[in-house]
Protein backbone atom coordinates (compact mmCIF):
# COMPACT_ATOMS: atom_id res chain seq x y z
CA UNK A 1 0.00 0.00 0.00
CA UNK A 2 2.57 2.37 1.00
CA UNK A 3 4.35 1.17 -2.64
CA UNK A 4 1.55 2.44 -4.25
CA UNK A 5 0.83 5.94 -2.27
CA UNK A 6 4.53 6.62 -3.56
CA UNK A 7 4.00 5.94 -7.23
CA UNK A 8 0.81 7.93 -7.22
CA UNK A 9 2.64 10.60 -5.08
CA UNK A 10 5.55 10.70 -7.49
CA UNK A 11 2.74 10.88 -10.75
CA UNK A 12 1.48 13.56 -9.36
CA UNK A 13 4.70 15.33 -8.65
CA UNK A 14 6.01 14.63 -12.39
CA UNK A 15 2.54 16.09 -13.20
CA UNK A 16 3.02 18.95 -11.24
CA UNK A 17 6.94 19.63 -12.88
CA UNK A 18 5.37 18.95 -16.64
CA UNK A 19 2.64 21.94 -15.51
CA UNK A 20 5.36 24.28 -14.51
CA UNK A 21 7.79 23.94 -17.30
CA UNK A 22 4.66 25.38 -19.81
CA UNK A 23 5.62 28.57 -21.13
CA UNK A 24 4.88 30.73 -23.49
CA UNK A 25 7.08 28.49 -26.06
CA UNK A 26 4.64 25.90 -25.72
CA UNK A 27 1.06 27.77 -26.45
CA UNK A 28 -0.16 27.38 -30.23
CA UNK A 29 0.11 30.51 -32.20
CA UNK A 30 -3.31 31.69 -31.87
CA UNK A 31 -2.90 31.58 -27.91
CA UNK A 32 0.27 33.38 -28.04
CA UNK A 33 -1.00 36.08 -30.35
CA UNK A 34 -4.07 36.16 -27.89
CA UNK A 35 -2.15 37.08 -25.06
CA UNK A 36 -0.13 39.37 -27.07
CA UNK A 37 -3.44 41.75 -27.55
CA UNK A 38 -3.60 42.47 -24.40
CA UNK A 39 0.50 44.43 -24.62
CA UNK A 40 0.78 47.38 -25.96
CA UNK A 41 2.61 47.76 -29.28
CA UNK A 42 6.03 49.23 -28.04
CA UNK A 43 6.48 46.47 -25.16
CA UNK A 44 5.77 43.61 -28.41
CA UNK A 45 8.05 45.40 -30.59
CA UNK A 46 11.06 46.52 -27.95
CA UNK A 47 10.67 43.70 -25.67
CA UNK A 48 8.76 40.59 -26.76
CA UNK A 49 10.36 40.30 -29.95
CA UNK A 50 13.78 39.91 -28.68
CA UNK A 51 12.86 37.27 -26.32
CA UNK A 52 13.80 34.34 -28.14
CA UNK A 53 13.63 33.79 -32.21
CA UNK A 54 10.42 32.63 -31.78
CA UNK A 55 9.21 35.49 -30.58
CA UNK A 56 10.58 37.53 -33.38
CA UNK A 57 9.65 35.64 -36.62
CA UNK A 58 6.20 35.76 -35.57
CA UNK A 59 5.91 39.45 -34.27
CA UNK A 60 8.11 40.50 -37.71
CA UNK A 61 5.14 39.53 -39.91
CA UNK A 62 3.87 42.23 -41.03
CA UNK A 63 0.23 41.06 -41.05
CA UNK A 64 -0.14 41.29 -37.08
CA UNK A 65 1.08 45.10 -36.88
CA UNK A 66 -1.56 45.71 -39.91
CA UNK A 67 -4.27 43.91 -38.36
CA UNK A 68 -3.90 45.48 -35.06
CA UNK A 69 -4.04 49.00 -36.68
CA UNK A 70 -7.21 47.62 -38.60
CA UNK A 71 -8.78 46.56 -35.18
CA UNK A 72 -7.93 50.34 -33.95
CA UNK A 73 -9.43 52.13 -37.41
CA UNK A 74 -11.64 49.51 -38.66
CA UNK A 75 -12.89 51.45 -41.62
CA UNK A 76 -9.72 53.02 -43.39
CA UNK A 77 -7.69 51.34 -45.75
CA UNK A 78 -3.94 50.97 -45.64
CA UNK A 79 -1.90 54.36 -46.36
CA UNK A 80 -2.52 55.81 -49.83
CA UNK A 81 1.49 56.87 -50.25
CA UNK A 82 3.77 53.82 -49.15
CA UNK A 83 6.92 54.43 -47.61
CA UNK A 84 9.27 55.89 -50.71
CA UNK A 85 11.76 53.08 -49.72
CA UNK A 86 11.51 49.47 -48.46
CA UNK A 87 11.04 50.14 -44.38
CA UNK A 88 10.96 46.58 -42.61
CA UNK A 89 10.12 48.43 -39.30
CA UNK A 90 7.37 50.76 -41.33
CA UNK A 91 4.80 48.26 -40.18
CA UNK A 92 5.54 48.46 -36.44
CA UNK A 93 6.70 52.07 -35.97
CA UNK A 94 3.66 53.13 -37.63
CA UNK A 95 1.13 50.87 -35.10
CA UNK A 96 3.36 51.77 -31.94
CA UNK A 97 2.80 55.99 -33.44
CA UNK A 98 -0.84 55.15 -33.78
CA UNK A 99 -1.48 53.21 -30.28
CA UNK A 100 0.67 56.32 -28.68
CA UNK A 101 -1.89 58.59 -30.15
CA UNK A 102 -4.74 56.69 -29.67
CA UNK A 103 -4.01 56.07 -25.60
CA UNK A 104 -3.34 59.94 -25.03
CA UNK A 105 -6.01 61.20 -26.71
CA UNK A 106 -8.25 58.87 -24.29
CA UNK A 107 -6.14 59.74 -21.19
CA UNK A 108 -7.55 63.42 -20.37
CA UNK A 109 -5.46 63.36 -17.98
CA UNK A 110 -2.33 63.64 -20.02
CA UNK A 111 -3.44 66.74 -22.40
CA UNK A 112 -3.16 70.43 -21.36
CA UNK A 113 -6.11 71.94 -22.68
CA UNK A 114 -6.12 75.65 -24.06
CA UNK A 115 -8.93 77.80 -25.39
CA UNK A 116 -7.81 80.39 -28.48
CA UNK A 117 -11.41 82.42 -29.11
CA UNK A 118 -11.92 85.71 -30.71
CA UNK A 119 -10.38 85.69 -34.36
CA UNK A 120 -12.10 82.88 -36.57
CA UNK A 121 -15.94 83.37 -36.52
CA UNK A 122 -16.73 80.04 -38.15
CA UNK A 123 -16.34 76.32 -38.21
CA UNK A 124 -12.53 75.17 -38.01
CA UNK A 125 -12.11 72.41 -40.59
CA UNK A 126 -8.30 72.25 -40.79
CA UNK A 127 -5.83 72.32 -37.33
CA UNK A 128 -1.91 71.57 -37.44
CA UNK A 129 0.28 71.60 -34.87
CA UNK A 130 4.18 72.39 -35.67
CA UNK A 131 7.43 72.53 -33.96
CA UNK A 132 6.83 70.11 -31.06
CA UNK A 133 3.49 72.05 -30.17
CA UNK A 134 4.78 75.32 -30.03
CA UNK A 135 3.26 77.00 -33.32
CA UNK A 136 -0.54 75.89 -34.19
CA UNK A 137 -2.13 76.82 -37.74
CA UNK A 138 -5.50 77.02 -37.97
CA UNK A 139 -7.76 77.05 -41.26
CA UNK A 140 -11.62 78.03 -41.08
CA UNK A 141 -14.62 78.22 -43.13
CA UNK A 142 -14.27 82.09 -42.85
CA UNK A 143 -11.41 81.52 -45.27
CA UNK A 144 -8.92 82.51 -42.86
CA UNK A 145 -5.50 81.20 -41.73
CA UNK A 146 -4.46 82.15 -38.20
CA UNK A 147 -0.94 81.24 -37.39
CA UNK A 148 -0.80 80.92 -33.29
CA UNK A 149 2.48 81.12 -31.61
CA UNK A 150 1.59 78.68 -28.34
CA UNK A 151 2.22 79.53 -24.80
CA UNK A 152 5.06 77.52 -22.73
CA UNK A 153 4.15 79.06 -19.78
CA UNK A 154 0.72 80.20 -18.19
CA UNK A 155 1.61 83.52 -17.75
CA UNK A 156 3.09 83.88 -21.85
CA UNK A 157 1.04 85.68 -24.20
CA UNK A 158 -0.73 84.04 -26.85
CA UNK A 159 0.42 85.50 -30.55
CA UNK A 160 -0.95 85.24 -33.46
CA UNK A 161 -1.18 86.38 -37.02
CA UNK A 162 -4.25 85.76 -39.19
CA UNK A 163 -4.82 85.83 -43.18
CA UNK A 164 -8.20 86.83 -43.48
CA UNK A 165 -8.77 85.85 -47.37
CA UNK A 166 -6.05 83.22 -47.33
CA UNK A 167 -8.85 81.31 -49.88
CA UNK A 168 -11.71 81.96 -51.64
CA UNK A 169 -13.66 78.91 -49.99
CA UNK A 170 -13.74 77.55 -47.49
CA UNK A 171 -10.41 75.67 -45.58
CA UNK A 172 -10.62 72.18 -45.89
CA UNK A 173 -7.44 70.73 -44.97
CA UNK A 174 -3.29 71.10 -43.59
CA UNK A 175 -0.81 69.70 -43.60
CA UNK A 176 3.25 70.57 -43.62
CA UNK A 177 6.73 69.30 -44.67
CA UNK A 178 9.28 71.15 -42.66
CA UNK A 179 8.37 74.76 -43.00
CA UNK A 180 6.04 74.07 -45.78
CA UNK A 181 2.29 74.43 -44.80
CA UNK A 182 0.09 73.47 -47.57
CA UNK A 183 -3.71 74.47 -47.05
CA UNK A 184 -6.55 73.19 -49.71
CA UNK A 185 -9.49 74.68 -50.18
CA UNK A 186 -13.15 75.23 -51.87
CA UNK A 187 -11.52 77.11 -54.27
CA UNK A 188 -9.81 74.44 -55.75
CA UNK A 189 -6.72 75.55 -54.81
CA UNK A 190 -3.46 74.30 -52.71
CA UNK A 191 -1.55 76.93 -51.77
CA UNK A 192 1.55 76.65 -49.64
CA UNK A 193 2.80 78.82 -47.35
CA UNK A 194 6.26 79.40 -45.93
CA UNK A 195 6.67 79.21 -42.06
CA UNK A 196 8.55 82.67 -41.04
CA UNK A 197 9.12 84.26 -37.80
CA UNK A 198 6.56 86.47 -38.46
CA UNK A 199 3.85 84.17 -39.44
CA UNK A 200 2.79 82.59 -42.99
CA UNK A 201 4.11 84.08 -46.30
CA UNK A 202 2.31 82.82 -49.79
CA UNK A 203 4.55 81.05 -51.70
CA UNK A 204 2.73 78.80 -54.21
CA UNK A 205 -0.03 78.22 -55.22
CA UNK A 206 -1.10 74.89 -57.13
CA UNK A 207 -4.80 74.91 -59.30
CA UNK A 208 -6.68 72.09 -58.84
CA UNK A 209 -9.76 70.48 -61.16
CA UNK A 210 -12.03 69.80 -58.08
CA UNK A 211 -11.90 70.50 -54.44
CA UNK A 212 -9.41 68.30 -52.67
CA UNK A 213 -8.15 66.57 -49.50
CA UNK A 214 -4.10 66.41 -48.57
CA UNK A 215 -1.72 64.09 -48.12
CA UNK A 216 1.71 65.03 -48.80
CA UNK A 217 4.89 62.77 -48.21
CA UNK A 218 8.13 64.46 -49.03
CA UNK A 219 8.00 65.85 -52.11
CA UNK A 220 4.69 64.05 -53.82
CA UNK A 221 1.53 65.23 -53.56
CA UNK A 222 -2.29 63.25 -53.73
CA UNK A 223 -5.12 64.82 -53.77
CA UNK A 224 -7.91 63.14 -53.24
CA UNK A 225 -10.81 64.48 -54.92
CA UNK A 226 -14.64 65.40 -54.30
CA UNK A 227 -15.67 62.72 -56.79
CA UNK A 228 -14.09 59.46 -56.81
CA UNK A 229 -10.44 59.70 -58.40
CA UNK A 230 -6.95 60.95 -57.27
CA UNK A 231 -4.18 63.05 -58.86
CA UNK A 232 -0.82 62.99 -57.68
CA UNK A 233 1.86 65.94 -58.72
CA UNK A 234 5.70 66.44 -57.57
CA UNK A 235 6.43 69.52 -55.70
CA UNK A 236 9.48 71.13 -57.45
Amino acid sequence: MCDEEASLEQNEDDQSDKEQSISLLHLPIEIFLHVCSFLDAETLMHNLSLVCKQFYQILNDNSFWKMRISQIFPNTGYPILPPAEDDELFWKLSCVAIEKQTSLWKNENSMEKLSLTNVQYSTIDGLLLMHDGKICISGARDRSLVCWSLPIEESDHVQRTCIDFAHNGWIWDLTAIDNMVYSCSWDQNVKAWTLTPTGLVHFKTYKMYMTTKLVISTALIMERLSEEGMRFFFIK
